[in-house]
C-alpha cells in the first residue's frame, strides 16, 4: 500500500490515490501512515485546514521514520503557510529541516564537500586565461545539448514542463548525465587538465555523453540538472556549442523555498539546513558563474521566474526563439504534458500539473522577520538580476 501510494502521489494519479486510500482505510483503521497519507491527498486537493487536523495527530518516529516524518511537517508548514499562519508554518519548516539535517550527520554527509567544489572553481577560473576556449569549434556531427540550469526551487521544472510540450524538443529528466562524464575525466586528475584536454578526449567523452540516454537528431536535447550550472566551464570544453538556459528567481524566494523544501538529503542539498546556510551557497555559486560569464563566451539566455508566470507568451516567445523554434500552442498547456508524464523526480512534481498561479511570488515577505539577517549576503544579486 505504502510503495502504491508513493507511486500514486509522484505521478499526480489523484482518483488513484483516492480509490486506493478508501480501500486502506477499510482494511487498516487508525493506521497512523495510512493517516499520513490521507493528509498528502488533502494537501493535493488543497484543503488545507483539513491537513492541519490530519497530520497534527499522526505519530510518527521522528528518527526510524526520518522521510515520513520530515515531509510531515513539511506539509504542515505548507498548509500553515497557505492559510496565513506564517510564524507557526516557520516553526514547523525548522522541524522538518532539523530531522534531515540530523540524519545527514548520522550519515557523515558533508555539506562543504560540495562547497569546496565550487570554491576550488572559483580559484581556479578568476586566474586563468581562456582565450582559446573561446576560439574552440569542435564538435560532433550531433547537435550539442542545450543546458537547462539554475539554482534549485528557481523554475527549472516549470521550464523542463513547459519545454517538452514542443514536438522538436527532447528534455532528458533531471539525471547527472553530464556529472557522470566530468567524474570520469577528473578520476585522478588535476582541475587544470580541463585546460589542455585533447580534442580525441573531448571525442570520447561526447560519445560517452550521448551514449547515456537516447539521442533524436529529430529533435534539440535539452539537459535540465540545476547544479549544472557550477560544471559552465566543463561544458564550455566538452560542448563549446551549447546553448545555456539560465533560470532566475527572486534570491530571496529561491533561497527560502530551498529552506522550506524537504529534499533527498545529499553534498549539496544539506546547505538548505537554514536561511543563512542557503544564502551563502547561493552567493558561492553565483560568484563562480559571475567568473565563467565574464572569462568565457557564454551562449546562455536569462529567464525569469516572475516573467513567465505574469507575461507568459512574451518571456516564452523570446526562449523559442533563442532556441531557433518555432513557437507551438502546446506550451501554453504545458500542465496537461506534466499530466501525462509519469513519476517526475523533484520536488515540485505536485505543481507542474497545474496552470500557473503567483502565490510563490514574493513569498519571502511573509518571513521577513526571519530575513533580516540574510538580506546582506543576497543585496548584491538583487540589485545584479534586477530584483
Amino acid at each position: 500500500y505504502i510503495n502504491l501510494f508513493e507511486l500514486y502521489d509522484r505521478s499526480n494519479q489523484v482518483e488513484k490515490f483516492k480509490e486506493l486510500l478508501q480501500k486502506a482505510e477499510s482494511v487498516f483503521s487508525n493506521d497512523s501512515m495510512i493517516k499520513f497519507f490521507l493528509g498528502i491527498y488533502q494537501f493535493k486537493k488543497k484543503k488545507y485546514y483539513e491537513v492541519i487536523k490530519t497530520l497534527e495527530n499522526v505519530k510518527l518516529d521522528d528518527q526510524a521514520d526520518y522521510k515520513y516524518s520530515s515531509v510531515k511537517y513539511e506539509l504542515l508548514a505548507k498548509s500553515f503557510d497557505f492559510i496565513g499562519s506564517h510564524n507557526k508554518a516557520y516553526e514547523y519548516f525548522e522541524k522538518s529541516n532539523r530531522i534531515v539535517d540530523d540524519f545527514g550527520k548520522k550519515k557523515k554527509i558533508d555539506k562543504n564537500v560540495f562547497r569546496d567544489l565550487v570554491k576550488r572553481r572559483i580559484e581556479y577560473f578568476v586566474k586563468s586565461d581562456f582565450e582559446n576556449w573561446n576560439n574552440t569549434n569542435f564538435s560532433d556531427k550531433r547537435n550539442d545539448p542545450i543546458f537547462l540550469i539554475g539554482f534549485p526551487r528557481s523554475g527549472t521544472t516549470l521550464l523542463d514542463t513547459i519545454l517538452r510540450s514542443h514536438s522538436k524538443t527532447e528534455v532528458l529528466e533531471e539525471k547527472p548525465y553530464l556529472i557522470n562524464i566530468r567524474h570520469k575525466f577528473f578520476k585522478e586528475k588535476t582541475l587544470d587538465k580541463i585546460s589542455n584536454i585533447s580534442e580525441n578526449q573531448i571525442s570520447k567523452l561526447q560519445k560517452e555523453y550521448f551514449k547515456s540516454f537516447n539521442y533524436s537528431a529529430e529533435k534539440i536535447t535539452i539537459d535540465k540538472f540545476p547544479l549544472n550550472l557550477i560544471e559552465l566551464g566543463f561544458i564550455k570544453k566538452i560542448f563549446p556549442n551549447s546553448k545555456i538556459i539560465l533560470a532566475l528567481r527572486h534570491p530571496l524566494d529561491s533561497i527560502l523555498s530551498c529552506v522550506l523544501t524537504s529534499f533527498k538529503i545529499n553534498e549539496a542539498m544539506a546547505n538548505y539546513e537554514n536561511l543563512e546556510t542557503a544564502a551563502n551557497f547561493y552567493n558561492e555559486v553565483f560568484s563562480l558563474f559571475n567568473i565563467y560569464k565574464k572569462s568565457l563566451k557564454l551562449n546562455y539566455h536569462a529567464i525569469k521566474y516572475e516573467n513567465v508566470v505574469n507575461n507568459f507568451d512574451y518571456t516564452l516567445r523570446d526562449l523559442i526563439k533563442f532556441l531557433e523554434l518555432e513557437w507551438s500552442d502546446n506550451l501554453r498547456n504545458f500542465y496537461l504534458t506534466a499530466s501525462k508524464r509519469g513519476i517526475i523526480h523533484t520536488p515540485s512534481y505536485n505543481q507542474v500539473n497545474m496552470p500557473l498561479y503567483s502565490n510563490s511570488i514574493g513569498r519571502w515577505k511573509n518571513y521577513s522577520k526571519q530575513f533580516s539577517s540574510v538580506n546582506p549576503i543576497l543585496s548584491n544579486w538583487m540589485k545584479i538580476f534586477d530584483y
